[in-house]
């Protein structure tokens, strides 16, 4: 029989914190579940760790793979898994001893394909509780529709439906083929690129105003830490959330132009990363500015709020000195 539950957990350099995420997993008070750690090519000892907690615990199970990134790892899992939801857990992170029960709880009480909560981020020294951004309580497919719907990929107000796989259950048979659907390239974005085909096929949808999730404030993280977002995923995230979804349906194709705009952007700014003269760095964005998936989308992206306008009207008026601003001020 099925397990409840597939837990997947992308390890790569994290030996530090993975006892502490298998542990608040193995540990929890809803035991239905299988647990399938993806050592991707991690060159610390956290691969012989998964294999101790695999030889400890039969609900253990373990991938070894070239190293890929946290998509490639995923798909790998999703290839394996049987339990009737997904759910995906960062390496460094960890959960409440209650978060399975509580999501197997609401996905039985509404039949739902998707479950969310709040998340706990932990940094250094302190906790803030963040309650998922949409109302907590069942939704049936019309409400999805028309509550969700208009805030999935990003409003004019630059909000959006919470994009991250983690603090999520999700229905396998909508999980897997929207995981294996992503291009390995897509390293900006990866998790909405999941989450979003997700919610536009579901017909019913669970939110909890728990905080059972708790996420490790990582200064090293992929967002974090002075990385540079590299062209190649942006332009792999942006085709593929064109092709995963209809864009012609309800507001798709103007909340689409947003958030390319947003993330090119963000991936504009972490340029300033690069140890490279500042007329270079200019003539690399404006050059990527030019081409037409990234070009079309910032022409007719429009935003609402001020710092979305600003955002828009530095791309608009290819503005990359005050661009540079906003990345030394850490905006």
């Amino acid at each position: 029989m099925a397990p409840t539950f597939s837990v997947i957990v992308p390890v790569y350099k994290v030996e530090r914190y993975l006892a502490n995420c298998v542990d608040s997993i193995l540990g929890q008070s809803f035991s239905d579940f299988e647990l399938i750690l993806v050592d991707d090519g991690s060159p610390d000892h956290s691969g012989a760790l998964c294999d101790r907690y695999a030889a400890q615990d039969s609900r253990v199970r373990v991938i070894h793979k070239k190293n890929g990134g946290s998509t490639s790892a995923r798909k790998a899992a999703a290839q394996q898994a049987a339990g009737d939801y997904i759910c995906c857990v960062d390496g460094d992170d960890w959960l409440a001893p209650d978060y399975l029960s509580a999501l197997a709880e609401a996905a039985g009480r509404c039949k739902a394909d998707m479950v969310c909560c709040g998340a706990v981020y932990a940094g250094p020294g302190e906790k803030t509780a963040k309650v998922v951004d949409v109302k907590a309580g069942s939704y049936d497919r019309a409400r999805i529709e028309a509550e969700l719907f208009p805030r999935l990929i990003q409003t004019s107000a630059a909000a959006y439906f919470p994009p991250s796989v983690w603090a999520k259950a999700i229905r396998r048979e909508l999980f897997v083929p929207a995981q294996m659907s992503v291009p390995d390239a897509v390293v900006i974005a990866e998790d909405r690129a999941v989450v979003v085909p997700c919610v536009v096929r579901s017909r019913s949808l669970a939110a909890l105003d728990e905080c059972l999730y708790y996420y490790r404030i990582n200064e090293q993280s992929v967002t974090r830490g002075g990385k540079v977002f590299p062209w190649e995923g942006l332009r792999a995230s942006a085709e593929h959330l064109r092709e995963a979804v209809d864009l012609s349906q309800y507001d798709f194709q103007q909340q689409y132009d947003r958030v390319v705009a947003h993330d090119f952007f963000n991936a504009a700014k972490s340029q300033f990363n690069r140890k490279a003269p500042y007329r270079a760095v200019r003539a690399d964005i404006l050059d990527k500015l030019r081409r037409s998936l990234f070009a079309e989308a910032v022409s007719a992206c429009h935003f609402t709020g001020a710092k979305g306008r600003l955002m828009a009207l530095c791309l608009k008026k290819r503005w990359v000195l005050l661009i540079r601003t906003f990345h030394a001020l850490g905006g």
